[in-house]
């Protein structure tokens, strides 16, 4: 069994997003993680070489909390992960 997860991201503490991030991975279960950046630049594109479980999608535009972690949601359901985890980049 897979579980999906998917962090909305928009010019975030990077400290705070490696929490969360490390909080879901840490973990022996298979995940995968989707990074979707609404950011105005890519700069947090370096966190999804933190492990190769995660998959950074870059915007270019603040598409909003619900769209942005609905392409993740679109991208789960097509590989058919039946859980899929909403995660805000502060929880951990």
């Amino acid at each position: 069994m897979q579980i999906n997860g998917s962090i909305v991201l928009y010019k975030n503490e990077e400290e705070l997003l490696k929490k969360a991030i490390n909080s879901f991975l840490n973990t022996k279960l298979e995940v995968k993680l989707y990074l979707i950046d609404n950011s105005p630049t890519d700069d947090l594109k370096y966190l999804s070489k933190i492990d190769d479980r995660i998959e950074y999608i870059f915007n270019n535009a603040n598409l909003g909390f619900g769209k942005a972690h609905n392409i993740a949601l679109r991208k789960s359901m097509e590989n058919g992960v039946t859980y899929h985890l909403i995660l805000n980049p502060d929880a951990y």
